[in-house]
């Protein structure tokens, strides 16, 4: 009987466990795929200015990348299409995170040190308007077909072109490993970060 019990103790921490371990490789997964509004989720108001001090730079960026910068109201195609580019480029953002220890602080509360590599924002010099301005003007010069009467039609041919650029430059950053120790607390059946430091 008491072996029994025991058996069941340890399981069930291990489900705990899991359970905690589940909200950082999501948490984790949504920064990497550039989906930030998806890692807030993952933690409490109190951990807000946490987030903000690691994703804080990227998703300011991020909510200003809006099909309202066209100028114009857009066709629901064309404003899916600059979102799963948005998500695309700001995916490049963060990459190969992993979890190196997960320490049980009580049935309820755990903390979880993940690594995590972040991308070195001096890349983002590249993005300066002066450069997307001269870059998006070569590119309308090369269109010769263009209808200037038609705004949907001249963003739909520009957003490959725009996509090729973004992906140039960013394929060529350089990354900053970094480790952080993610404290997760059980509230009303579910873990969620709580804390967020640089290790």
């Amino acid at each position: 009987m008491i072996l029994l019990c025991a058996l069941f103790f340890i399981s069930g921490c291990k489900g705990e466990e899991a359970s905690a371990k589940d909200v950082v490789e999501n948490f984790a997964k949504s920064l990497e795929s550039g989906d930030f509004e998806a890692a807030y989720s993952y933690a409490t108001k109190d951990a807000q200015d946490d987030l903000d001090s690691l994703v804080g730079p990227f998703k300011t960026a991020s909510d200003q990348f809006d099909p309202s910068v066209f100028g114009t109201t857009l066709d629901s195609s064309i404003a899916k299409e600059i979102e799963k580019l948005k998500k695309q480029l700001f995916g490049y953002a963060f990459k190969n995170h992993e979890i190196l220890n997960v320490v049980e602080e009580s049935d309820s509360k755990y903390t979880i040190t993940m690594k995590i590599e972040i991308i070195d924002q001096a890349i983002f010099n590249d993005f300066d308007e002066s450069k997307l301005s001269s870059y998006l003007l070569s590119q309308i010069s090369d269109l010769e077909e263009i209808d200037f009467t038609n705004p949907m039609s001249m963003i739909s041919q520009l957003l490959p072109k725009l996509t090729t650029m973004f992906n140039d430059i960013l394929n060529q950053a350089s990354y900053i490993p970094t480790t952080y120790t993610i404290t997760l607390e059980k509230i009303n059946g579910e873990y969620k970060i709580t804390r967020l430091q640089h290790a």
